[in-house]
């Protein structure tokens, strides 16, 4: 596992949630219709309801898509953690990588550290993580 590794589950979390906010954007633009054109002269293709339905169901399929490959990430990074023997980094990296806490609240937590103490810790132990595995 590397740190790449691990940032991949909070940042397709933040994708996911980005789409979800667009997907109710786009639901909220489909229930409530343009106004209809009352002045004789005629016009574009404005807001079509079904180009918001189409719209909808890709991104539909793309979330549900990521939320696939969440579910498969976290699998994956869950087994890894529980072979992590430190219970302090073990803590640490559940809290921020899995649960999606910040530094700041992840210091908090767990208490008598700091962010910043929390986040070099977890910094040490992939980088010896990686020492160990080049020499594998």
């Amino acid at each position: 596992m590397t740190m790449n590794e691990l940032k991949q589950l909070r940042r397709l979390r933040h994708e996911i949630a980005e789409d979800q906010r667009r997907l109710k954007e786009l639901e909220q633009m489909a229930a409530s219709p343009s106004s209809p054109n009352l002045s004789g002269m005629p016009g574009g293709p404005g807001n079509r309801i079904e180009n918001y339905v189409a719209e909808m169901y890709d991104l539909q399929q793309l979330i549900s898509e990521k939320i696939r490959r969440l579910t498969a990430e976290r699998v994956r990074l869950e087994a890894w953690i529980t072979g992590v023997k430190d219970t302090y980094i073990r803590q640490i990296i559940e809290l921020y990588y899995v649960d999606c806490y910040s530094w700041n609240r992840v210091a908090h937590t767990i208490g008598g550290t700091t962010e910043h103490a929390c986040f070099m810790a977890v910094k040490r132990y992939m980088a010896d993580q990686d020492k160990k595995d080049e020499k594998t």
